[in-house]
């Protein structure tokens, strides 16, 4: 590391700005600040399903609240 220090020479103008590390919004590679959160994929679908589970025979099953209107769904050979 000396010895690329000593032939690089002195940077007076590459100082530190801790104020910019510490911004909310990233500095981008043009030096510019980014204007939201990074991200590099579309957000993620959340799901509208919702998870039951009979306390009795541990039957799991994913419904949607619109069928929960019209009433619980029963385990397999039960009606």
């Amino acid at each position: 590391m000396m010895t690329l220090a000593v032939t690089l020479g002195e940077y007076s103008h590459g100082e530190l700005d801790t104020a910019k590390a510490h911004s909310k919004n990233p500095v981008g590679p043009d030096g510019k600040p980014s204007l939201g959160k990074p991200h590099w994929s579309p957000n993620k679908q959340g799901t509208r399903m919702m998870r039951l589970r009979c306390p009795y025979c541990g039957y799991t099953v994913r419904t949607t609240a619109k069928w929960l209107e019209y009433g619980n769904p029963a385990p397999p050979g039960k009606k």
